[in-house]
């Protein structure tokens, strides 16, 4: 077996002798440089001869081979050589690379990232020929990958020049799978691309003259596109998100009224009751402006965007009474804060303070007919404080409560409004605190208990101890991260006295997390000097805890013992003893070897 690889790997190498001669012989390589690309060949040859040979090593020979070409070329060009055609030299590192990505395509067939790599090759060298073949046989091994037929198609359209070759190429992705939403959408926007070209084109010769070919004026007026539009909607006709979407590439393109005229005509017939078709409809005064804006063919006032809205808004309301849904209302409010958002720094004022009163009306409405989301809500509550009514803010927020009584999120935001806006009342902020925490769940209620606490460190001193308490007594979740900030506070407050007051009462309540005998530790470690005593209960109480998981832990006991006690011979083994015995099977080795980083024998076992 060894003795075939190494003819195999002797022939391969003998067919790439003449190139080696001709690259001495012209002097772009001295002998030593001769030696070493051979003897790398060699190398990488073995690599990709072995029983079992894995991509990578195809990839590195592909990389070498890929430099050692880029190296020629430079070469060639700093000594001034013309590249003649009759010398093998020429083109022989290239025809290598196709083969060694041959071989490895070949070995992996299923690894689609090989093909792309090979079809980016071919396409950097110009090779178009081999382009269309290394995508077409790639597509035999994966016909189902609509990625493939849409980069084969590209490189068809854009590469090799040939508009045919690319349609060939969609017609016969699409025949093998129908349903792929993709591959209608690409090959409706290649029909576009294509017609766009023409007309850019004719725009430059300012003439029907001088082109290759005989362009109809129903393929210019995009007959081909309406026809895969079409064929598409038939072929997939229950989405109205996948009929929109051609809407959006349409508009990309000049001169596509019509067709987007047909796109409209078709949400409205086959989703009469769509939710997002109602949306897209809806919007079609405010698109059908902004298209002719980015066309050119008009320069949009703050007057003609506000109409275009209230046309807008017109549709939605129609929209509502047919399909009044929360999900309908939430389209209309989008885009009544899209359109808030995108001007709030553009026109005049009065334009603005006309879409934020609008906005405010809108939502009203929706909160009436109980319709409104609660990220609306949420939307309404922020919107107030931006126009700096913090009253209709604690209203709305306060409101908000009532109907989305078990979201965190609307509880957290009505609490921030009473905390930054109305701070000084202090009763009726706890009076909401309490009945957020008592409505919402335990186990999401981490960030109420944070606030409460934050305003009360700096509104209500007296109270602050009282809540951390509290909190401490709800689900492991919220009171893990509880205790810890109540350490951090006792110590900022009342000192090392305070904070280990608060400690021992937490760790005689269990369950005790690892995280909170951490925090202690931490504590305690971080005091000059300090307190070996306290230091040494606390590392005892860790070990009962969670000496079975935690060798680091035994480690850091240990280093505390060795620096600490007065007699360190006795006390050490002891304790490496004790953690022997405690620790899981798997995790022994590991606290022996660190043992063995601090000097420390493995003890001896005592009757």
């Amino acid at each position: 077996c060894k003795n075939n690889m190494a003819e195999l790997v002797a022939k391969n190498l003998e067919s790439l002798v003449d190139e080696l001669h001709d690259y001495e012989g012209v002097g772009l390589f001295t002998k030593q440089e001769i030696r070493a690309i051979a003897s790398k060949r060699r190398t990488l040859e073995y690599g990709i001869s072995k029983r079992i040979v894995r991509k990578e090593d195809y990839l590195k020979y592909i990389q070498y081979e890929i430099n050692l070409e880029c190296l020629v070329h430079k070469r060639r060009k700093l000594m001034g050589l013309r590249v003649d055609p009759k010398r093998k030299s020429n083109f022989a590192t290239v025809r290598h690379v196709h083969q060694l990505f041959q071989l490895a395509t070949k070995k992996f067939k299923a690894d689609v990232s090989l093909w792309i790599q090979h079809a980016q090759y071919c396409q950097k060298q110009g090779g178009h020929r081999k382009l269309s073949l290394v995508y077409g046989t790639a597509l035999q091994y994966h016909p189902h990958n609509t990625s493939l037929w849409i980069a084969a198609a590209k490189a068809e359209f854009e590469a090799n020049k040939s508009v045919s070759a690319a349609r060939n190429v969609m017609l016969k992705g699409l025949r093998l799978n129908p349903e792929s939403e993709r591959l209608w959408w690409e090959y409706f926007r290649f029909e576009l691309l294509y017609v766009d070209k023409i007309r850019k084109r004719r725009k430059v010769l300012d003439s029907d003259e001088d082109l290759e070919e005989d362009i109809s004026d129903a393929i210019l007026q995009y007959e081909a596109a309406s026809i895969v539009l079409r064929n598409a909607l038939k072929t997939i006709a229950d989405n109205p998100a996948f009929c929109a979407k051609f809407l959006t590439i349409a508009q990309l393109f000049e001169e596509t009224e019509s067709l987007q005229e047909n796109i409209y005509s078709a949400l409205e017939t086959a989703f009469p009751e769509s939710e997002e078709a109602m949306d897209v409809l809806s919007r079609k005064p405010f698109s059908s402006l902004m298209y002719q804006a980015a066309q050119g063919k008009t320069v949009p006032s703050d007057s003609d965007y506000l109409t275009a809205e209230d046309d807008c808004l017109v549709w939605y309301k129609e929209a509502i009474q047919r399909v009044c849904t929360v999900s309908m209302w939430d389209f209309c409010l989008v885009f009544c804060f899209e359109r808030l958002v995108q001007n709030s720094t553009k026109g005049d004022e009065l334009a603005v303070s006309q879409r934020v009163q609008r906005t405010f009306r809108l939502l009203e409405e929706a909160s009436s007919q109980e319709k409104l989301s609660e990220k609306f809500e949420l939307n309404r509550i922020d919107l107030s404080l931006q126009v700096g009514s913090p009253d209709r803010a604690r209203e709305f927020s306060l409101k908000a409560t009532k109907i989305h009584r078990d979201s965190v999120e609307v509880w957290n935001k009505c609490l921030s409004v009473h905390c930054q806006c109305f701070p000084g009342e202090t009763k009726a902020i706890f009076q909401i605190f309490e009945s957020a925490v008592k409505t919402v769940s335990q186990e999401a209620s981490l960030c109420l208990w944070l606030l409460w606490v934050e305003y009360c460190q700096v509104h209500a001193c007296e109270a602050t101890e009282g809540v951390f308490s509290r909190s401490c007594e709800t689900p492991s979740s919220v009171a893990e991260t509880m205790k810890l900030a109540y350490i951090d506070w006792a110590l900022t407050t009342g000192g090392l006295a305070k904070a280990r007051e608060v400690y021992q009462s937490l760790l005689s309540v269990h369950p005790i997390s690892w995280s909170l005998h951490e925090k202690c530790l931490y504590v305690e470690n971080f005091q000059v000097p300090p307190d070996s005593q306290v230091l040494r209960s606390l590392y005892r109480k860790a070990t009962e805890d969670y000496g079975k998981n935690y060798p680091d832990l035994w480690i850091d006991y240990l280093r505390f013992e060795l620096a600490a006690s007065e007699k360190p011979a006795e006390v050490v083994p002891v304790i490496q003893w004790r953690a022997l015995k405690a620790l899981d099977g798997d995790l022994v080795s590991n606290f022996v070897e660190k043992c063995a980083c601090l000097g420390l024998q493995p003890p001896k076992r005592t009757s």
